[in-house]
């Protein structure tokens, strides 16, 4: 099974893996009208510097001119992973987007990105964010990178174990204000525990976070976190009973300091769930996605201040998804892929505000491909990351709707 986090999360995928190296940047026609039921999804030249294995796990739209995708690369001999971060912006006449590599760091001998974010309320946030981990001395720690003036600088991150700790995913409301998720090993529980982290602005702090405890081992993942506000912030992932996988859903409480739980709230959620993907409005205006019990089916619940949470899933066969993007709109993407083994081909499903219909991104790899990420300034110019797979190799994949 291949690195990449977020396809761990959700299933057990067994991509394969070359020797092929691309070219550092490629450009791609984006077409200038759609359809209102037209297929719009169009694969997007994208950086593979490694060898071996490249994958994107994350990507942000900062602006239509200015997106980031982050994920890793890997030698050809599939070890000592470096960190991968990738700049599009719009080529002559915007019809066309030029995706190059950006100068990252890399503190340990394996080194990973998986979540890119930037203040989405803040007008003179100038700072974009990626968070992951790298292994160091067989151990491994939490790794936040900040681009600032044109460098990317690792900042100070806390790492609460001796032996594993990641972030998986980011979200920031405000130049002083972001979150940061994921999971470290807890020697009090003996199993992985869920970890959350703050950027009050000058410092990144852990903060207290709920987990599943219960007789034998109870293992809890944060996979994605979404934020309106400082105060008002969801995170979602799953738990393992040491039997079955569950959703995990926390809700931060300001008014205590801590994440609390929310997992019961979830209608329906059966063994062998997990969640994925959050992206959030306001409060009372959320989507989350992942994994039905069956690990291979489609899952997504609403939030709202009539119903609370709901399920409300995307048609049947467009699989397991693993992320999703909220727009101001009303309208959502959801991403992911469908099929099993050697043969994935990504997914998409959109919200219109009244029901979901899917659509077929491109399955630009010869033996499959994963959507991982989506994110974008509108429905309408909405951008997914993941990998592809050719005959020995994963390479990165972008695809942009618009």
């Amino acid at each position: 099974m291949q690195r990449s986090k977020k396809v761990g999360f959700v299933a057990s995928l067994a991509l394969v893996a070359v020797v092929v190296a691309s070219s550092l940047a490629g450009v791609s026609k984006v077409s200038a009208t759609c359809g209102n039921v037209g297929v719009c999804w169009h694969n997007v030249a994208s950086v593979n510097p490694g060898a071996g294995d490249n994958a994107l796990n994350s990507v942000y739209a900062v602006s239509s001119t200015n997106i980031w995708a982050v994920g890793y690369y890997k030698d050809i001999n599939q070890s000592n992973a470096k960190t991968l971060i990738e700049n599009g912006v719009p080529g002559s006449g915007g019809t066309t987007y030029t995706w190059s590599q950006s100068a990252s760091t890399n503190p340990g001998t394996n080194n990973y990105l998986n979540g890119v974010g930037f203040a989405r309320n803040d007008l003179n946030a100038t700072d974009v964010w990626a968070v992951g981990d790298y292994i160091s001395g067989g151990e491994t720690y939490t790794l936040i990178e900040k681009y600032h003036s044109g460098t990317w600088t690792t900042v100070s991150s806390p790492s609460p174990s001796s032996s594993i700790n990641v972030l998986t995913a980011i979200a920031g409301d405000k130049a002083d204000s972001y979150w940061a998720v994921g999971h470290y090993y807890s020697s009090t529980l003996g199993a992985n525990a869920t970890l959350a982290e703050f950027w009050n602005g000058s410092s990144w702090l852990q903060v207290a976070s709920a987990n599943h405890t219960g007789t034998g081992t109870y293992n809890n993942y944060l996979t994605s976190v979404s934020m309106v506000a400082s105060g008002d912030a969801w995170a979602v992932g799953y738990y393992n009973d040491g039997t079955n996988n569950h959703p995990l859903l926390l809700e931060w409480n300001a008014s205590t300091s801590i994440w609390d739980d929310h997992s019961s709230d979830l209608p329906n959620s059966s063994n062998g769930a997990t969640l994925s993907g959050i992206s959030m409005l306001d409060h009372d205006d959320t989507w989350t996605v992942g994994n039905s019990a069956t690990g291979y089916g489609e899952l997504a619940f609403q939030h709202d201040v009539l119903h609370g949470w709901r399920l409300n899933d995307p048609p049947g066969g467009s699989g397991p998804q693993t992320a999703v993007a909220y727009f101001a709109s009303g309208s959502a993407w959801a991403v992911g892929y469908h099929g099993q083994g050697c043969c994935v081909a990504p997914s998409g499903a959109y919200w219109n505000g009244t029901q979901w219909t899917t659509y077929a991104p491109v399955n630009a790899g010869t033996y499959g491909a994963v959507l991982l990420a989506v994110n974008g300034v509108s429905a309408n110019d909405t951008w997914a990351v993941g990998l592809e797979e050719d005959l020995y190799t994963n390479n990165t994949l972008i695809e942009h709707y618009n």
